[in-house]
């Protein structure tokens, strides 16, 4: 299962809740503050895979959070 990072935008999209269309603005904007990481998924060419920038000040704590709460619905 892909429940860790990267994950695609579909799969952002049904985490969070929202459009795809409504993730891709949010996304482009996150890109402009260096917030994500993009890279094209090895296996398909076609699927564009994120990850939050552990290097971004911002993302340190909500990265610790996401984590967390992975962790806690596999237990």
């Amino acid at each position: 299962s892909q429940r860790n990072l990267p994950l695609s935008s579909s799969e952002l999209a049904n985490r969070s809740r929202i459009p795809k269309s409504t993730l891709t603005t949010l996304l482009d904007a996150a890109m402009k503050h260096k917030l994500f990481i993009s890279a094209i998924d090895v296996a398909d060419e076609r699927i564009t895979r994120w990850t939050l920038n552990s290097r971004h000040s911002r993302n340190k704590y909500i990265k610790s959070v996401l984590e967390e709460n992975i962790e806690t619905t596999v237990r």
